[in-house]
Formats: structure tokens, sequence, C-alpha cells
């Protein structure tokens, strides 16, 4: 039974009859895997740590700090100007 043997025996197993499989980790778990650090899937937003987008584009920045969200009139001047002139 699947309680005998420790889940990497099972995971083992199932792989080399060729079937695709992975274990189920916690978030936890998750977050501390070496490769969601080196994608930087933890970002910062607003003073919250919270997932960063997956879709990583060769080339492209990848910001690992995020603004929050502007607050009232922040950007009011500026786009004022820019009707202005």
């Amino acid at each position: 039974t699947l309680k005998t043997q420790a889940a990497e025996v099972w995971l083992a197993k199932i792989h080399e009859v060729g079937v695709p499989v992975a274990p189920l980790l916690s978030v936890a778990e998750a977050i501390n895997l070496p490769q969601t650090q080196a994608r930087n899937m933890l970002i910062e937003a607003g003073g919250i740590m919270m997932p960063g987008n997956p879709i990583k584009i060769s080339g492209c920045a990848d910001p690992h700090v995020m603004p929050g969200a502007a607050t009232l009139d922040q950007h009011g001047e500026q786009i004022r100007q820019e009707f202005s002139s």
C-alpha cells in the first residue's frame, strides 16, 4: 500500500514507467524551493509579499519590487501639465 513506503520511493517507481509525476507540496514547501527563488516568484508589492508573474521573457527586466497602487492625485500635476502644453 501507499503507506508502506516513503513518497520519494513511489515517485521514483511511477517515474520509471514513464508517467509524469511530482509531489504535492504545501505553500511553505513551494515557496522554499530553489526554483521558486531562482525565478523571483515572490515579489514585494506595497509592502506585501505576493506571487510574481510566472511569465518570464528573455531580455526583458523582471521587476523584483512592484510599486503599490497610486495615491489620490499622486500623478495629478503631471497629467495636468501634459494636457496644458
